[in-house]
């Protein structure tokens, strides 16, 4: 790799669900982190760059990047209690675990910031005009901004097949969640302010388009935030998340004959 990077796959089991979404015909493709006893997604993680600090993050994010991501090895359930102030589960998906690089719930290990990448198999047969709804609770933050103790690029939160991803409205109306600042690891403790009780962060996502198939999705998650985490200090971090993406079926052709032609038998009794 022409990067200095240090590479850990973490790998757990797969499980994806299909049946209906927000609208009548919908089908949906959904994923989530935890394990296999919880149908836990595949989350491999590449670990952030080895300089200026071992937990900096992602300035730019390059092709190699997103293949040494794919890479596996076992994928980590947070061991015992959860890091003070983090939500314990999401309200939308409370079957889902928070995972990280080490396992490890020490505000002492320093947790690498990450590129979790997730796989995804779209059995379905739809892959244009797909919709994604992401429900997550992360420490540090999703995404990259240019920060006081690290000056780089600007990084999205979130990619599909490596194209980064621009969160929009929901299917009713709904703002995504801001993705960087001061953690978000717990809607009731956000900063500047607390979000409505029973609120989970969410990211949504319209006019996808899918692979048959193989297809990854990736959360872009710094552990560095600003120079209290430059200087050594603290350093717990990990990721709690829940998708769906929803297709809407489009007859093939030949239905859509059969559908004009039903119709035209219609019309003929009908007169």
């Amino acid at each position: 790799m022409s990067k200095k990077v240090q590479v850990l796959a973490v790998l757990a089991l797969c499980s994806f669900v299909v049946g209906t979404a927000y609208g009548a015909g919908a089908e949906t493709l959904s994923f989530r982190s935890g394990t296999a006893e919880t149908n836990g997604a595949v989350v491999h993680v590449l670990a952030g760059p080895s300089t200026p600090f071992a937990w900096s993050p992602f300035l730019s994010l390059e092709a190699e990047d997103f293949a040494a991501a794919q890479a596996a090895d076992l994928a980590k359930t947070i061991n015992g209690t959860l890091p003070a102030g983090w939500v314990a589960k999401l309200n939308a998906d409370p079957s889902a675990e928070w995972v990280n690089v080490t396992g490890s719930n020490s505000s002492t290990i320093h947790e690498p910031s990450a590129l979790y990448a997730v796989k995804i198999v779209n059995k379905a047969g739809y892959t244009d005009d797909a919709t994604l709804v992401l429900y997550f609770a992360v420490d540090n933050q999703l995404g990259w901004e240019n920060d006081s103790s690290i000056v780089g690029g600007v990084t999205a939160p979130v990619y599909l097949n490596g194209v980064a991803l621009t969160p929009g409205v929901g299917p009713n109306g709904e703002t995504s969640s801001a993705t960087v600042g001061r953690g978000r690891f717990n809607p009731a403790n956000n900063q500047p302010s607390p979000l409505p009780a029973g609120t989970d962060y969410a990211l949504y996502f319209s006019g996808l388009t899918l692979n048959e198939g193989d297809n990854w999705i990736y959360f872009n998650a710094p552990n560095a935030v600003n120079s209290h985490y430059a200087n050594g200090v603290g350093g717990s971090g990990g990721i709690l998340f829940s998708g769906t993406f929803s297709f809407t079926p489009v007859p093939e052709p030949m239905t859509m004959s059969l559908l004009g032609l039903g119709g035209l038998a219609l019309l003929r009794r009908k007169r």
